[in-house]
């Protein structure tokens, strides 16, 4: 294999990998406040629409952009990495609890609210394993 086939090869790669994590990323941040607003709506709260929590999701996710620029200066800590993602995770997930605290406690009852929570706890870690994989890989 010559040099410009291996060159054209890695970028072929590296193209399909963006537009993979682009998809997933886009389908998160449109499929996660759609199936949390299809709940609110299913449950009576009339008060919640669609752009509200799309926004609180958008807020939420805002912290991995400085994230990612730590994430470049920290490049040879591994470990302070990781633990730097899953910090980032849990207060994503405590923004979008501390944001739709009220609708949450006001509409959904308890069996339901574990569900949801579960379902959002389990697309931020999802979330977290995509930019670990694609994006902090070393």
């Amino acid at each position: 294999m010559t040099q410009e086939e291996l060159l054209a090869k890695q970028a072929n790669y590296s193209l399909q990998k963006v537009f993979k994590t682009t998809f997933f990323l886009l389908l998160m941040f449109i499929v996660n406040p759609f199936i949390a607003y299809l709940v609110f709506k299913n449950k009576g709260a009339i008060e919640v629409t669609y752009a509200s929590l799309l926004q609180i999701y958008g807020y939420s996710f805002a912290i991995f952009i400085p994230l990612s620029l730590v994430n470049c200066l920290l490049m040879p800590l591994n470990r302070l990495r990781v633990f730097l993602l899953i910090s980032a995770g849990a207060i994503s997930t405590y923004y979008i609890y501390k944001e739709t605290k009220e609708f949450l406690t006001k509409y959904i009852d308890e069996n339901t609210l574990k569900y949801i929570g579960g379902y959002i706890v389990g697309s931020t870690c999802l979330f977290m394993v995509l930019v670990r994989y694609y994006f902090l890989h070393a």
